[in-house]
């Protein structure tokens, strides 16, 4: 029997305001004389396949396994079985996203999207894979090479979404595009400056400040259509600019690194290197833009917020913890390692627990708690009363979710996250902070 295990940590940050961040931490790899080597990413569907008279080597999304390769998208597994369960794939993310290219693929044409729907994207040209802000990324030459993706239903924002990524450049003429749906959204530089592009009246909307400096810099813009100024641009999580944005159209395609407007046709390509290309179907508050570039500043993938809280007056967060696997079954196991602290001030536990999860009584119930919301998956345990009832993150790794039986979708689970504060709780301008560990387990 092989277990496979796979943990994301989430800190979470009050000021009687706070947020979490969410980080990934790899599985271990295991070789035998006689070994399987198989893909974790959609069920291998994405690659070709090696084979001799003692292994198989399974390809997906770009990456295949070569002797003692270090591809990031595979594990071993030894026993004569006809097939090995592959892995796991876990991550937590705000609500709402509908896609996420980490851009970490450092061969092969396909880029891979870690957000629920999988839309794939294709290599056009031969990128360049380097260091990027987390992990790897990917470096465009400013002249034929982009990143192609389908127009799928989940990212025509007709109404509000929420773009972001990570881009380094020090070219600062003309615009370059970071990511775009031709006649939807462009979220790019022009002249060096964090811009977006209005398709339904041809122009452009650009902060001031200079960022093509050879340096990272997180930029991203919530969109609220036909809003006179209700689109806010963002650098390094401060509010820069507002714009208006109208879409033109839902039916062009998705392209990183250039604006594509047919199957062949791009323009404004990015001179430059980017990162954890995020699109969200709903504007993120400010506090959640910081948040995401906290966060992913500190190494995270992600970044959540609860805002400020006021006491007698919860706050919730909602979260998805999206799991990519093929096999039969898998738990997820949450602890925390101490409660909400700021120097010697303290916000605890609430009282219930994940065998015996409690209401929420609105102005009585004090400390951190979750619930579990919603699933496509196995459906969740009754005694969570449908996302009303709350238990604490325990000190330990708990179970409190099992899934069994496979689909060929990903999963996701929702999980809202609450904390209120006594009257008594002291504020502070140094944050409360707690670190979550979510770890996701199969056994075949």
């Amino acid at each position: 029997m092989r277990v496979m295990v796979r943990s994301v940590q989430i800190l979470i940050i009050a000021l009687a305001a706070t947020g979490c961040m969410v980080q990934l931490a790899h599985a271990d790899r295991f070789s035998s004389t006689s070994y399987i080597i198989d893909a974790s990413i959609v069920n291998g569907t994405n690659g070709g396949t090696r084979s001799s008279a003692s292994y198989k080597l399974t390809g997906s999304a770009g990456e295949n396994v070569v002797g003692n390769g270090t591809g990031g998208s595979y594990v071993m597994g030894m026993g004569f079985v006809s097939q090995l369960a592959k892995s796991l794939s876990l991550t937590v993310q705000p609500s709402g996203l509908v896609a996420h290219y980490a851009l970490d693929e450092t061969s092969g044409v396909l880029i891979a999207d870690q957000a629920v729907y999988s839309a794939y994207g294709t290599r056009q040209g031969t990128l360049t894979s380097v260091a990027g802000k987390l992990d790897t990324a990917l470096s465009f030459n400013g002249s034929n090479q982009a990143v192609s993706i389908a127009n799928n239903s989940q990212t025509q924002l007709s109404s509000t979404g929420t773009l972001e990524a990570w881009v380094k450049t020090s070219t600062s003429t003309g615009s370059m595009t970071v990511v775009s749906k031709y006649n939807n959204f462009w979220l790019g530089l022009s002249t060096g400056t964090a811009s977006v592009y209005n398709y339904s009246t041809s122009t452009m909307c650009s902060d001031t400040t200079n960022i093509a400096n050879g340096n990272w810099h997180h930029i991203a813009v919530t969109l609220n259509s036909g809003v006179s100024n209700g689109s806010t641009i963002y650098v390094d999580g401060v509010a820069k600019k507002t714009c208006t944005w109208t879409p033109a159209a839902q039916t062009g395609y998705v392209a990183l690194g250039a604006a594509q407007s047919g199957a062949s046709t791009y323009t404004q390509y990015l001179n430059g290197t980017a990162d954890h290309v995020k699109i969200f179907n709903r504007i993120l508050t400010a506090d959640e833009i910081l948040a995401e570039y906290t966060g992913q500043n500190s190494g995270a993938i992600s970044g959540l917020s609860l805002g400020m809280i006021t006491p007698g007056a919860s706050n919730t967060v909602l979260s998805d913890v999206i799991i990519q696997t093929d096999a039969g079954s898998y738990t997820l196991a949450v602890s925390q390692d101490y409660n909400l602290t700021s120097g010697s001030y303290t916000i605890p536990a609430i009282s219930g627990s994940i065998a015996s999860p409690a209401a929420w009584t609105e102005g009585t119930t004090k400390g951190l708690g979750f619930t579990l919301t919603a699933t496509n998956a196995t459906a969740i345990p009754g005694l969570w009363n449908s996302g009303n009832s709350y238990a604490q993150f325990p000190s330990t790794a708990t179970t409190f979710y099992t899934r069994t039986g496979w689909q060929s979708s990903n999963d996701y689970l929702t999980l809202r996250v609450r904390a209120d504060v006594a009257s008594t709780q002291a504020s502070s301008t140094t944050p409360y902070t707690n670190t979550i560990t979510v770890t996701g387990t199969i056994t075949p």
